[in-house]
């Protein structure tokens, strides 16, 4: 399994030319995590060459503008690429809010399904085959939530010739090994 993070942006509050708000996306294999998508968030997946169009969901972690404002440049981005696939956001109470909203307000021009899902206590709020994501409260000025991304157990590799090497009986140990 493949697993990597992109610091997108790190800038709490004060962005600059080369350090954009806050937003973290997490590549596993073919699948593509947004966590928060503060302003500059498209400009970092760019600069980056990062195929952001097969993002499966975003994960949103309280409603501060620093980590929402670049939300909705990455949904009108989205419906350029003739999106199939629906797109999950998670988020704190008022992030379905925001994304009316701001839809709204904009007139945006959607051509996928966007599923909004506000997170009000712990739990598993999006899963794959093997993985999860867990959703728990956080302490902050605002109701905020964080997210673990976790891999369900999967089996190892047997190597008899070590299993030799440390003289491992052949037999029903092998199995369980």
């Amino acid at each position: 399994m493949n697993l990597e993070a992109f610091v997108l942006g790190c800038g709490g509050m004060m962005p600059l030319p080369y350090r954009h708000l806050t937003s973290v996306l997490v590549r596993r294999d073919g699948d593509l995590f947004l966590f928060d998508g503060g302003e500059g968030t498209q400009v970092s997946l760019k600069r980056l060459n990062l195929k952001w169009k097969k993002i499966n969901a975003i994960f949103v972690s309280h409603t501060h503008a620093d980590h929402v404002t670049g939300l909705p440049g990455i949904l009108m981005l989205s419906s350029q690429v003739d999106r199939k696939e629906p797109l999950y956001i998670y988020g704190p109470p008022k992030i379905a809010e925001y994304i009316e909203t701001s839809r709204k307000v904009l007139d945006m021009y959607i051509n996928y399904e966007i599923i909004v899902k506000e997170i009000t206590a712990p739990c598993i709020v999006h899963s794959g085959e093997d993985y999860y994501v867990r959703a728990f409260p956080l302490e902050h000025t605002k109701t905020c939530v964080g997210y673990t991304l976790e891999e369900l157990p999967r089996p190892g590799e047997f190597y008899p010739d070590k299993a030799r090497q440390l003289n491992v009986p052949c037999g029903p140990l092998w199995s369980r090994l």
